[in-house]
């Protein structure tokens, strides 16, 4: 499957998944560099073979099946927190317009919630791109620092 690379278009959608109409009322369109956001914020909240016409397995698969962690008990378990790190890690690094050297990913839980930050930047830029994820929403943050 053939992820979605800088140059491409696509139809926005909310944050449900939902297509969002322009003022014309025709679907309103993404490109580039957020269009590539939007498909790896919706990469990160489909679960592996959620996809009917999905041609990849493991890692290289589309999806990151976050829902294997939701209402689970960290109890300040390491390995469940290097598990999600490690998956992060390994997603994000499949794409080839990310610079493996700047992902970071930070996970913190608390009682109600496993909340996750991951940091990353394209190849040959300093711009630095952040997502928040609550294991049921993701924002998209640019940081022109």
């Amino acid at each position: 499957m053939e992820l979605v690379g800088l140059d491409y278009a696509d139809i926005r959608i909310d944050a449900d998944g939902q297509p969002i109409a322009s003022d014309n009322g025709d679907f309103s369109v993404v490109q580039d560099t957020e269009c590539w956001l939007q498909d790896i914020r919706n990469e990160m909240v489909t679960a592996e073979g959620e996809l009917f016409y999905e041609d990849q397995d493991d890692t290289e698969s589309y999806g990151y099946s976050l829902v294997d962690f939701i209402h689970r008990q960290f109890d300040d378990d390491d390995d469940e927190m290097a598990e999600i790190r490690e998956r992060f890690q390994d997603k994000l690094g499949k794409r080839e317009d990310i610079d493996d050297g700047s992902i970071t990913i930070n996970v913190e839980e608390t009682e109600e919630k496993c909340n996750i930050t991951v940091q990353f930047s394209k190849m040959d830029e300093l711009q630095n791109y952040e997502m928040d994820i609550d294991l049921n929403e993701v924002e998209v943050v640019t940081d022109n620092g």
